[in-house]
């Protein structure tokens, strides 16, 4: 874009634009033929923002001849914000994404405007103070390109489903307030990873209560070989199970399959295999979870049906579900109660075979961004050979 306003040497600077067309068709090599962006949508505001303000002075440049907003990957990438954009501010933010990311106005407006992309729901422009990085391109093009026309618009509903990279993500209005479910499959060795395969988040009322916690404090031993002793990006910081003491482990052969995501009489069902998410020491033959996510428009609320089935090598095995949140849980027997300010989740277990435990963990050392974080665990003892466990998720809103 620089070389595009300061170089008058039409030769040259043509010359530079082949090198530059290049790199953009690697850019986006980097993203499957879905158009998901695994590193979330923060991630996503600034890698295709930039190739977008690019290719948007590139097509004013040459009136209209070179246009890099155009085919159907393009049309793929331009989706994704739409599809894990939760009510504003929130957003499914598996990966290093923050939960409530900054969004760049003026760039969905223009992707709206331009390719009839889908919008993020947006109910103000983007503040001057709201990037701490100051980007000048992002700042000015939400000066340029903001239209509040599209603010309020109503939230995309639907079921999505990234085949590339094993998310599926369902959001339906129920009382003019949003329910969503995710979760993901994929492998431990993805770009900002996290080892979180067979995670999920709950949506309810326009709260997200079951959550992923994302982005942790960038520090060195954050990108180093400490990496996983973070809770943000360990298992133990996602609603994943600990299997006879064993996490999961980290590296592109540990991996969670999608095997179904289908429809079946309006519900979502959606079978991960993740057998090879855990270690050989971890003494599992296989581990599959499904999930069955259900709104009734009826009632105003949603339900949530999580099976985990195990077959282990041996007997007497050792497991402990977990499940993470940022408000604090109230246990009964037999059900926990995540009771937030919008929405609420109650989830039944079977209070026979686990026994509940509260813990409170610390924020992971974020000087930024402090908070408090819940995580319940469901320990199971002697688990036999061969093990079931059900766990079901009433989701309501108190705005109804």
């Amino acid at each position: 874009m620089a070389a595009l306003l300061i170089i008058d040497d039409r030769e040259r600077l043509a010359g530079m634009i082949g090198r530059l067309a290049g790199a953009m068709a690697c850019f986006l090599e980097g993203f499957g033929e879905d158009g998901c962006c695994t590193e979330g949508i923060s991630y996503w505001e600034y890698g295709f923002g930039y190739y977008v303000y690019f290719a948007e002075m590139l097509m004013a440049y040459t009136g209209g001849e070179l246009n890099l907003l155009q085919g159907d990957k393009i049309t793929a990438i331009a989706r994704f914000p739409a599809a894990v954009a939760l009510t504003s501010p929130q957003s499914v933010n598996f990966s290093d994404c923050v939960e409530q990311p900054f969004l760049s106005t003026g760039l969905h407006s223009r992707l709206y405007d331009r390719i009839q992309a889908p919008l993020p729901m947006m109910t103000r422009a983007a503040r001057f103070h709201e990037n701490a990085t100051y980007r000048f391109p992002q700042m000015v093009r939400n000066l340029l390109w903001t239209d509040p026309t599209h603010f309020h618009r109503p939230n995309a509903e639907g079921t999505y489903v990234f085949n590339d990279a094993s998310w599926v993500v369902d959001k339906v209005m129920l009382d003019g307030t949003l329910f969503a479910f995710a979760t993901k499959g994929g492998h431990n060795n993805e770009p900002h990873n996290h080892n979180d395969l067979g995670h999920f988040l709950l949506h309810a009322g326009g709260e997200t209560l079951l959550v992923d916690l994302g982005q942790g404090a960038y520090t060195r031993d954050y990108f180093g070989e400490k990496r996983y002793e973070h809770v943000n990006t360990s298992s133990e910081g996602h609603s994943v199970p600990v299997i006879n003491g064993y996490v999961q482990g980290a590296g592109e052969s540990y991996r969670g399959i999608v095997r179904e995501a289908d429809i079946r009489e309006q519900t979502l069902v959606v079978k991960l295999d993740l057998t090879e998410a855990y270690p050989e020491a971890a003494g599992l033959s296989s581990f599959s979870r499904t999930f069955q996510w259900t709104s009734d428009l009826s009632l105003g609320e949603a339900e949530l049906k999580l099976t985990d089935n195990f077959v282990f090598r041996a007997s007497n095995n050792q497991l402990a579900e977990t499940f993470i949140s940022l408000t604090e849980p109230l246990i009964e027997k037999g059900c926990i109660i995540w009771d937030g300010q919008k929405g609420k989740v109650v989830m039944y277990y079977e209070a026979d075979l686990l026994a509940a435990k509260h813990e409170v963990l610390s924020n992971d050392a974020n000087q930024v961004l402090t908070r408090v974080i819940h995580r319940v665990r469901l320990h199971a003892s002697k688990t036999p050979h061969q093990a079931e466990f059900l766990f079901r998720f009433r989701c309501t809103s108190k705005q109804s």
